[in-house]
């Protein structure tokens, strides 16, 4: 996952084992226990919060100035490899499978990237890391912020047009 606050953390709902138990390691391995926010399993996105601790938040990119073609990054942790880096393209905008749109990329995903962070190249936040198609090669999936913000709303957390807290 990653900090949209200074303590709200975005992740998938599918990388959580137990609600009610979560514990998460920073880059620099410290553990932190969090707490449920909001979770949509159908969506599979899930808000933690976390207490007594001020994470830097990533910014949100303007998802209007992405384009198909664009150089994005994959962070995550795949095969327990973590905090590795990936490099591809913005291979669709608004990939429809079933009743979801992602944003499609070349960029390496694996098991263990799913609740990272999409980047462009400015650093800034695109999507969150959910899936890669099994039957290919260089197909990765990546839920858009503007569905994670929609959310985030729904739950009365709002971003700030720097992609902060309200």
């Amino acid at each position: 996952g990653f900090a949209v606050g200074e303590n709200c953390i975005v992740t998938n709902a599918h990388v959580l084992d137990n609600p009610n138990n979560i514990v998460l390691t920073t880059y620099a391995g410290e553990t932190h226990s969090a707490y449920l926010v909001g979770y949509d399993q159908d969506k599979d996105i899930a808000v933690l919060g976390v207490k007594d601790v001020k994470f830097t938040p990533l910014t949100i990119a303007d998802y209007n100035s992405m384009n198909t073609g664009d150089d994005v990054y994959a962070i995550g942790a795949p095969k327990s490899m973590a905090y590795t880096l990936t490099k591809g393209v913005i291979s669709a905008k608004e990939r429809e499978i079933g009743k979801y749109k992602y944003v499609q990329t070349d960029a390496a995903i694996n098991e263990g990237n799913s609740g990272g962070p999409l980047l462009n190249d400015e650093g800034n936040v695109i999507g969150v890391n959910t899936l890669k198609m099994l039957d290919s090669e260089g197909i990765g999936l990546a839920i858009p912020m503007t569905v994670v913000s929609d959310f985030l709303k729904s739950l009365n957390i709002e971003l700030d047009e720097n992609g902060n807290l309200v």
